[in-house]
């Protein structure tokens, strides 16, 4: 595993200790804000793995791949109630039986969880004590940022005649910290980060083309990254297939490209 994955794995399972240490919500929201945009392991069956590739799993813990692959999240039973396992780190999975597992997003247990009435819950590193439970009708809470009470994001909308720029000079710090969230987050294949002109108030949009991850989870996954920046708010979202994105786009570079973090970008 990469050290960047490491160094968030280390950080995600810190946070978590310091919540089951002292149980503040200060301590709750700052585990929550970074678990809406790391990526968790999920204990899984894999199957159409080639012989080669079974084995470099085996002696690697891991494996890139190309392709589709069947994959079925595997559940843990407790006291005759059903939950989906998910782990911060390598460390703490490694703590029970040994297994395979899948690097993922929250949304995406969120939807496991959605598809399977019989789960009760989310159960975070089950093999400590203490661990943590999220139950299945808040999970959405977590996904969406609702935890704070500041109830849910209101999605952009552009009136007719707005102008929208490719902001100059680009804005390093906030497309970074972006950039990040989307290099850890499956499902985004590109974004274009413009500004609105508006003369009385500097507010920001993305554009993105993504899937698998619905419009309000990604925009306040964005929204919370961009509050890191301190200066990216108000932030707007806008999927690539409406046809006002594309036209907002058809003379801009984006700043995310999926799987192009070591090619030369507007970051750069």
């Amino acid at each position: 595993m990469s050290d960047k994955y490491d160094s968030a794995e280390k950080e995600l399972r810190q946070a978590l200790v310091n919540f089951l240490g002292e149980r503040s919500n200060k301590n709750l929201f700052a585990f929550f804000d970074l678990l809406r945009t790391s990526r968790v392991l999920s204990p899984a069956l894999i199957d159409g793995l080639s012989e080669e590739q079974t084995k470099e799993l085996q002696n690697s813990g891991h494996l890139q791949v190309r392709g589709r692959l069947r994959v079925k999240n595997s559940c843990l039973m407790v006291n005759g109630k059903k939950y989906l396992p998910l782990f911060t780190c390598q460390a703490e999975l490694q703590k029970g039986p040994k297994c395979n597992s899948i690097a993922a997003s929250l949304s995406h247990l969120q939807q496991v969880v959605e598809r399977d009435p019989e789960i009760t819950a989310l159960l975070v590193d089950p093999f400590s004590q203490p661990n943590l439970v999220i139950p299945r009708e808040k999970i959405s809470e977590v996904v969406e940022g609702r935890y704070r009470k500041t109830g849910p994001l209101q999605e952009v909308t552009l009136a007719a005649g707005t102008r929208v720029v490719q902001p100059r000079p680009f804005p390093q710090e906030l497309a970074g910290s972006l950039y990040v969230l989307l290099d850890n987050l499956a499902g985004v294949e590109k974004a274009w980060l413009l500004q609105i002109d508006d003369p009385e108030r500097r507010s920001w949009l993305v554009v993105a083309d993504y899937h698998d991850i619905d419009r309000g989870t990604l925009t306040a996954m964005l929204t919370s990254a961009a509050k890191k920046h301190g200066q990216g708010l108000p932030l707007g979202l806008l999927p690539l297939e409406s046809d006002q994105a594309r036209q907002l786009v058809a003379d801009c570079d984006p700043f995310f490209v999926s799987g192009e973090s070591g090619r030369q970008t507007l970051l750069n």
